[in-house]
């Protein structure tokens, strides 16, 4: 009955923020990815400086600085 209630209230909280806090859950491989923009996200400040990401575009960048935002699905890591 717990672990139904939790997983309703769970499942929620992520609709309601747009996340799926249980996605990509094992750690990542590279520090850098590269990434295309799916939604404009406009101007984010990265560790190495600030980065435009506008829709259709492309970048290789530090997955901690983006990770939120493919979480989000603003941008999508490219397999390479």
């Amino acid at each position: 009955h717990l672990f139904s209630q939790y997983d309703k209230i769970l499942g929620e909280y992520m609709q309601a923020i747009d996340m799926d806090l249980a996605a990509d859950v094992k750690p990542p491989k590279n520090i850098m990815v590269e990434v295309r923009v799916l939604k404009d996200c406009g101007e984010i400040l990265t560790e190495s400086g600030p980065v435009v990401l506008q829709k259709n575009t492309y970048h290789y960048l530090r997955r901690s600085d983006i990770e939120h935002l493919i979480r989000q699905s603003f941008v999508e890591q490219i397999d390479t």
